[in-house]
């Protein structure tokens, strides 16, 4: 989902900002807290963060049409017009992932840059606790795209709190890849049972599954004959997707928060300006040869 947010080069003074009610808009990343009117994500109260990430998420779920999700109008075409809404809430979850590589990369410090990534996983594994695993995938991301998984000093600091490192390895276990999201398809299954249960779920892996259905299966047989059992697979897809539309919550809406929402979550958006920030907050690994063997030298 990464690259379906894109947008023009810019430094580290500019930024693209996204917020939901509008789709790519240039601003200035606040410098500190007081210009972003004394939030941001160390001042933040993590629970009604993880609450209200929820709460617009689920409206913007919602508004989805299952006609959007057919025939991959999201990513062929103009998907900003022909699925507008399922374009909408990939560029949030994009603007998320970035949001939380672009306030790491940016600390200078190492001890706060430490205490960045602890928050960031902390709020992931309070948006796991409210099965919000849209958000909880996206803040995830943020945290394993290059530009923050190559800090080994600051993960080295991060893993020393071993209470939350461990947490994050139980929000990782839902985001494994491997043998088709396993963790992530139980918890999909037990909530699909349970119509009772809250449960935002992952749109990025509805939409692959769409995608290997429509693309893996012809939509004929060799025969000529209609393939139904593609149409059957696709049908599948979508009643789950409208199936979690009717799930609620009974979070209430609160305005401080929606706002902070609403007005963006800004973000430097070019990989390789946030590739060289990072390069510059901790330089690449080397080992270096010596007569005794290999040694690896510590990044500065």
């Amino acid at each position: 989902l990464l690259s379906s947010a894109q947008g023009d080069d810019v430094g580290t003074q500019y930024c693209i900002c996204l917020n939901s009610h509008s789709s790519v808009s240039l601003g200035v990343l606040p410098s500190s807290p007081a210009e972003g009117d004394d939030l941001d994500i160390m001042t933040l109260d993590l629970r009604m963060l993880a609450e209200q990430l929820t709460l617009l998420e689920l409206r913007m779920f919602r508004a989805i049409p299952l006609s959007e999700l057919i025939g991959q109008r999201w990513a062929k075409g103009n998907g900003s017009k022909d699925a507008p809404h399922v374009t909408r809430l990939v560029r949030f979850f994009n603007s998320l992932s970035k949001w939380v590589a672009s306030s790491v990369v940016l600390e200078m410090n190492l001890a706060h840059r430490r205490s960045l990534v602890l928050r960031f996983i902390e709020l992931s594994h309070k948006l796991m606790k409210q099965r919000n695993f849209n958000s909880m995938f996206a803040v995830a991301c943020g945290l394993e795209l290059i530009h923050v998984s190559r800090l080994r000093n600051t993960w080295k600091g991060v893993a020393a709190n071993v209470k939350q490192y461990n947490k994050f390895h139980k929000v990782l276990e839902y985001c494994k890849p491997e043998a088709n999201y396993p963790a992530y398809r139980c918890a999909l299954r037990e909530a699909a049972i349970n119509p009772s249960e809250f449960f935002l779920p992952y749109l990025g892996l509805f939409l692959r599954d769409l995608t290997l259905a429509e693309e893996g299966n012809p939509a004929e047989m060799e025969s000529g004959e209609i393939n139904w059992e593609r149409y059957e697979v696709i049908s599948e897809i979508l009643r789950q997707v409208q199936l979690y539309q009717k799930r609620t919550t009974e979070i209430a809406e609160n305005p401080v928060y929606q706002d902070f929402l609403a007005r963006g979550i800004c973000y430097i958006d070019a990989d390789g300006e946030l590739y060289r920030l990072s390069l510059e907050r901790e330089a690449r690994y080397q080992r270096v040869r010596s007569s005794v063997g290999t040694l690896g030298n510590a990044e500065s």
